[in-house]
């Protein structure tokens, strides 16, 4: 009793898959109307490592070679997701990968204890993410059947973003930390922003939006109490005016444009040409 998944890439950014269920004695199978172009097939069975043949090229209106298959035993990998407190972590996402292409995922339930199967033996990378916590990532052996980890609670930092005391909507706020190398985005809503899953350091804190100055605050340190408040200047602009000569003369609508780029990071400003070329 097996699973074939036959998967391939039909275009416009789809996935086209067909999956087979087998139960020959023998562990023959015969999968028709393959697409022909690059597919890739995985075998997987109930106690076996999954086995994965990836970029076999599939030719117009023929039969391919017949295709073996050697399921190996598989590996097992269970453990407990923990708290630097001992508290159990209840939902945490475990994935882990081998080099050949196998993979296994799981979520730890109530008491943080998760179990992966399917592994293939050797190598394999394991990495375990929750709400609130600092991921964390594993490199283990499949013979080492029980891998525990403690995962680190996760900082944050919110504030402000204002200009001439308002709030600015819509501006990105940044936090970059060199050491250990860490970075985290948001966004503000009415002028408020929090950046989650910070790891405990200094951070230089940058605020950004349309028509102002880029600001920078160093040595912010994440999960600090007292809200950080960015201010930002207004950018001073200048406006270009002119025509395109060359275009065609007619009646009909021309889609052009004018772009001007400028020196500092995030000035630019873009024109339509009107119908008499002119922007």
């Amino acid at each position: 009793r097996f699973t074939v998944v036959l998967s391939w890439d039909p275009g416009a950014g789809a996935v086209g898959q067909r999956a087979l269920k087998g139960d020959d004695p023998s562990g023959a199978f015969i999968a028709t109307d393959v697409p022909a172009r690059e597919v890739t097939v995985r075998v997987s069975a109930d106690g076996y490592a999954e086995s994965v043949l990836e970029g076999l090229s599939v030719p117009a209106d023929e039969q391919t070679g017949e295709l073996d298959f050697a399921l190996q035993p598989e590996a097992v990998v269970r453990g407990r997701v923990t708290s630097e407190d001992g508290t159990p972590i209840p939902g945490a996402s475990v994935f882990a990968s081998s080099a050949d292409g196998g993979s296994s995922s799981a979520t730890s339930i109530e008491t943080g204890g998760y179990e992966l199967r399917g592994l293939p033996a050797g190598a394999l990378d394991l990495s375990f993410e929750a709400p609130g916590f600092i991921p964390a990532s594993r490199q283990v052996d499949s013979t080492e059947t029980v891998v525990d980890v403690v995962l680190k609670r996760s900082l944050s930092l919110h504030g402000e973003v204002v200009s001439g005391g308002k709030p600015v909507q819509f501006a990105m706020v940044e936090a970059l930390s060199a050491d250990p190398p860490f970075q985290r985005r948001a966004g503000t809503a009415n002028g408020r922003f929090t950046l989650e899953g910070l790891v405990p350091g200094r951070y230089q804190v940058t605020a950004s939006a349309p028509g102002f100055k880029l600001v920078k605050v160093d040595k912010v340190e994440a999960g600090q109490a007292n809200p950080l408040l960015l201010a930002l200047e207004r950018q001073p602009t200048a406006v270009l005016s002119g025509r395109v000569i060359g275009l065609p003369m007619s009646d009909d609508t021309v889609f052009a444009s004018v772009t001007a780029m400028g020196a500092d990071e995030g000035s630019s400003s873009t024109a339509a040409i009107d119908a008499s070329h002119a922007f």
